[in-house]
């Protein structure tokens, strides 16, 4: 009992010792994730009565524009706080008696409680007189043409729709938005400058409206972030930013554009019915949550490089009309292409794409989605492609398999020729490229008379060309003697063989010119393949004088031993006898019977 007594009381030490260590850890490490965040709150002037009368008494010109400087202060814009009302009646006195628009400098301030946005805004009628006697020239040069854009989903005001106007331009450089922010419905016809920002509270903006660049540069949001069904019409910056809650950019219209690379995507990011009219820059983004594209328009490049997808990533009926950029792309879960459209010329590169998990999956509609997939070379995309095949085989989508497979095999193509065309010309070419040039030889034939294999339609139809030029061959050889012989061909035999190999050569070439990307290169690689073995034993043939022996019997010999044996065993069908073939006898000379087994066989 002792050493059990003594060994609970050790292990109760050890076990307090433990909690202590990661009570001290926790702690240094939230010291350390938001540095000295009371300190700077404390070294921060408070925002008063009186420095808010003086601030606005002295505005200083920054960049030609007159600035309302409120940096490096705390403001205090909660509910309980005596500011709030002050600070949003004079600001928008300020704003609404500035002939020309103010900038707001809220750099490296602390703002408690939430910036409300709409209530320095003004209200105006959404009529062009009316706007023209408001705004100044450079304002109204960034009104777009139709006014409706501007109209949020409102209530018209007297026949015209009323808009709230925010004339000021901001800034927000390593701004704490301890509230968050509030835009809703606004008309911004000034930049908003807020690299740095930290918000912990909500971002809002829905349908807003932002005529000027938006730049939120290594921003962080500890809260949600809300722009759905806005628009903006100049480039908006969101790269190197972290989103730890929800993101909402759905119907948002990007005029030119969107950069949110280097992003962190903690949940889920939402940009469906989203309208692209210039390149949406996602490179180098990291989501740990869904990321939500569906029925999306990307008008010009949709850039996904180095990405990571631990969830699923849905593009599901968007349309693409430039390129998809997937190049080294880490896929853990699902990227879903169904139902997508994609213009002439707008294809998915999967350059060094990884799969990283066993659910990863590439999807898309069967059929069509390999025929958009493509890399830029063999070299170091070689496994890539292979994953992609044994993806589409998984999902038993073959088509697409094999489009690959063919893709693949065209690169492989390609990297040969150059091999061979970057060897010198001499005596040793032969020796040291002579595999490679039967292995490109090859692989051309393949590649041309069938798509490697892939194509059943092309096989066929090739096939069906040498058919019927080795039919026609044997036939007019057999049956045309000199002299002219008792076996030359009757009316009737010379229709059904002529007829029905034109009907065969017109079906096999109407097939190889729909299925085949190059069908008179196909038709010549045929030509080579079968016209020299036909020349040639007919050259050897009549040479010989062949013909003139045995001239009045078939070399097309039947086996009386099969259908001896067929009459035997009474179960087998008997095949009737067709007259085109002669008997095989002891008789036949044995050189002729040997031409005829020649031609059997080609045939």
């Amino acid at each position: 009992m002792p050493p059990a007594r003594t060994l609970t009381i050790r292990g109760c030490w050890w076990l307090m010792a433990g909690l202590v260590t990661l009570g001290i850890a926790f702690l240094v490490w939230s010291l350390s994730v938001r540095p000295s965040f009371a300190a700077s709150q404390g070294s921060l002037e408070p925002l008063t009565v009186e420095l808010l009368a003086e601030r606005r008494a002295a505005l200083q010109t920054v960049s030609g524009m007159p600035t309302l400087a409120l940096d490096h202060l705390r403001i205090d814009l909660t509910d309980a706080g005596e500011m709030r009302d002050r600070f949003y009646s004079e600001l928008r006195a300020e704003l609404e008696g500035s002939p020309q628009p103010l900038a707001l400098d809220l750099s490296y301030s602390a703002i408690q409680g939430e910036l409300d946005l709409t209530r320095l805004a003004q209200r105006a009628p959404l009529a062009e007189a009316a706007l023209t006697s408001l705004l100044t020239p450079p304002e109204r040069d960034h009104l777009p043409a139709d006014l409706d854009r501007l109209r949020p989903q409102a209530t018209p005001t007297e026949g015209f729709g009323a808009i709230k106007l925010l004339r000021c331009a901001l800034k927000l450089h390593n701004t704490q938005l301890l509230g968050g922010l509030r835009a809703d419905e606004l008309v911004l016809l000034q930049p908003v400058q807020a690299a740095g920002a930290i918000a912990h509270g909500p971002v809002t903006g829905k349908q807003a409206y932002f005529a000027r660049p938006n730049q939120w540069s290594s921003a962080n949001f500890s809260r949600t972030v809300n722009f759905a069904d806005s628009r903006f019409a100049d480039a908006v910056r969101f790269d190197d930013s972290h989103f730890q809650a929800a993101a909402d950019w759905s119907g948002t219209t990007f005029e030119q554009g969107g950069d949110f690379s280097g992003s962190q995507f903690d949940d889920l990011g939402n940009w469906q019915h989203s309208a692209w009219q210039a390149p949406a820059n996602f490179s180098q983004t990291h989501w740990h949550d869904r990321a939500l594209f569906s029925k999306s328009r990307f008008l010009a490049a949709l850039n996904l490089e180095g990405a990571t997808f631990e969830k699923v990533a849905a593009l599901r009926s968007a349309r693409f009309n430039a390129p998809v950029q997937l190049s080294e792309v880490n896929l853990l879960s699902q990227i879903d292409f169904s139902e997508a459209v994609f213009a002439a010329g707008a294809v998915i590169h999967i350059d060094s794409l990884a799969f990283d998990s066993d659910q990863a999956r590439l999807l898309g509609d069967k059929g069509r989605i390999g025929a958009v997939i493509t890399v830029a070379g063999l070299e170091g995309n070689e496994n890539v492609l292979r994953n992609a095949i044994r993806n589409f085989r998984r999902l038993e989508q073959i088509a697409d398999a094999n489009r690959l497979e063919y893709k693949m095999q065209r690169l492989r193509l390609r990297q040969l020729s150059n091999t061979i065309a970057g060897t010198p010309l001499d005596w040793r070419f032969l020796w040291r490229r002579g595999p490679t040039l039967l292995h490109w030889a090859g692989l051309s034939v393949l590649l041309l008379v069938s798509n490697y294999g892939t194509s059943v339609g092309l096989v066929l139809s090739s096939g069906g060309v040498a058919l019927t030029g080795f039919s026609l061959w044997a036939w007019t050889l057999d049956r045309w003697r000199r002299p002219p012989s008792q076996i030359r061909p009757q009316p009737g035999e010379m229709v059904w063989m002529l007829g029905s190999a034109a009907v065969l050569l017109l079906f096999s070439l109407s097939a190889i010119a729909r299925v085949s990307e190059q069908p008179l290169t196909v038709l010549l690689c045929l030509s080579l393949l079968i016209l020299p073995i036909p020349l040639a034993i007919t050259s050897y043939f009549y040479q010989r004088g062949s013909d003139r022996d045995q001239r009045d019997e078939p070399y097309f010999l039947e086996n009386g031993g099969e259908r001896q044996l067929g009459i035997a065993i009474i179960r087998l069908p008997v095949v009737p006898k067709y007259p085109f073939f002669a008997i095989a006898t002891p008789h036949c000379p044995g050189e002729n019977a040997g031409i005829g087994s020649i031609i059997t066989a080609l045939v």
